[in-house]
């Protein structure tokens, strides 16, 4: 099947301030992703499209040079009008062109999953996007199975927690932490990527405030 470039441009995408990117990584279970998709406009990377199909779960977009989506499933998504996206460069990976392709519509939120899997080199790097990405009014999360990662730098931040769930906190590559809500506070902490970390840590109320300076990742436990 040949798809026509121009089937899917920026005007043709419904207005969405919250985005989903669904990368072709390790699953999240079926209860977890429909949820984070629900009410989201949801980017198929690739072959997460054969995924979605199984889910019944339908995006807005496909991006990629769809070498890992079956005719089956081309198909089953253009009846559905689907749009298709073609990005056959190699020079950066298919989440990198959906991260680009969603930041010049300055949404509030991205969230990615599947994103983490077996390739090491593919989990570091789309865990690097995070950085790469950070961009003022735009937040951007990965989510796993249990856990949101987010990129953290020079900002104070306020986030609800459920009691005693876990949080990490590493510099990336370092910062200084103070907080307010953890069980093990804080006080001007230097972190630093392959020296020092704030691992095993958990919220002990139900609001915990971080004051970061400098560049952290923050690995918050979500239920």
């Amino acid at each position: 099947m040949t798809i026509d470039p121009m089937c899917c441009t920026l005007l043709f995408m419904p207005a969405q301030k919250d985005y989903v990117l669904v990368a072709d990584g390790d699953a999240l279970s079926e209860k977890r992703l429909a949820r984070l998709c629900r009410g989201r406009l949801v980017i198929a990377v690739d072959g997460a499209a054969e995924l979605l199909r199984k889910r019944k779960i339908l995006p807005h977009l496909v991006m990629g040079d769809f070498d890992s989506i079956s005719p089956a499933t081309q198909r089953y998504l253009l009846k559905n009008e689907v749009k298709f996206f073609p990005t056959p460069s190699q020079d950066t990976t298919d989440l990198e062109k959906a991260l680009h392709f969603a930041m010049i519509r300055k949404p509030n939120h991205i969230h990615i999953v599947n994103a983490l899997g077996n390739r090491t080199d593919h989990s570091l790097a789309n865990m690097s996007f995070l950085k790469k990405f950070a961009h003022a009014g735009t937040t951007i999360s990965l989510h796993t199975e249990e856990e949101r990662i987010s990129f953290c730098k020079d900002q104070s931040i306020l986030f609800k927690a459920k009691k005693n769930s876990r949080i990490g906190i590493l510099g990336f590559p370092r910062c200084t932490i103070s907080s307010q809500g953890l069980g093990f506070e804080l006080d001007s902490a230097a972190l630093e990527l392959g020296h020092s970390e704030s691992i095993s840590n958990f919220a002990a109320r139900p609001l915990v405030a971080l004051q970061i300076r400098g560049d952290a990742l923050l690995i918050v436990e979500e239920q």
